[in-house]
């Protein structure tokens, strides 16, 4: 009688801890969706405009390569919350799989053009091989995300779409930390930049994979 008391308790500790987390990490994703929606609008969608007023020199020679990676990220970035929506999925079953292909798409547009605006950038070498490799692993998530789902192994195939996604969300982090870092005055924008590069995709990656194993061990 009294293990099974303590079975229950245990049980009940499990489903609090549980609830407890689940509530944590729905707040802390409002939060982060409000901070990435702030810096989609006022950093993001201004760039769809092609004007000289908008891009600074530098940027409008480029515009060509800048403007369908800007699209792609914008399009990826919005389309991305409607893929882990469950009753989309399940209610919607065709328009989960065309808007996957379209987020699909939208990536590999982006990371591909991604690839021309770093080879002929003037930025150092930091910078350019740490946005480079953010760029390649962003690809490679949503590569094998498809496969997975080719392959019909579904779990593996949503959790590679939660780490593509935020890796998608890069960007936000990266005008995230150069906001917070130049505000405080730590250092000089150039090793700002570079920081910025590494940190865009290295902390989503880490916080996202703590995430899908922590829960594996919770469960």
């Amino acid at each position: 009688m009294e293990q099974n008391f303590l079975n229950i308790g245990r049980i009940s500790g499990q489903k609090k801890a549980n609830t407890l987390g689940d509530w944590v990490f729905k707040i802390s994703m409002l939060i982060f969706g409000i901070i990435s929606a702030y810096y989609l609008i006022i950093r993001a969608l201004p760039f769809l405009i092609i004007s000289e007023e908008i891009y600074n020199p530098y940027y409008y020679s480029r515009v060509v390569w800048i403007w369908p990676h800007v699209l792609g990220g914008v399009i990826a970035m919005i389309i991305g919350p409607f893929q882990f929506i469950p009753r989309i999925r399940i209610k919607y079953p065709r328009f989960h799989r065309v808007s996957g292909y379209i987020f699909l798409i939208s990536i590999l547009v982006s990371a591909l053009t991604l690839v021309f605006l770093i080879t002929t950038s003037s930025s150092s070498l930091v910078i350019d091989v740490g946005l480079g490799i953010g760029g390649l692993v962003w690809l490679v998530t949503a590569i094998l995300s498809f496969v997975a789902i080719k392959n019909r192994k579904v779990a593996q195939h949503r959790e590679w779409m939660v780490r593509c996604y935020m890796i998608t969300l890069a960007f936000v982090v990266f005008r995230l930390v150069i906001d917070i870092f130049s505000s405080l005055e730590l250092t000089n924008e150039p090793d700002i930049v570079a920081l910025a590069s590494w940190m865009s995709w290295t902390l989503p990656m880490c916080v996202t994979e703590v995430i899908i194993q922590g829960r594996k061990i919770i469960k």
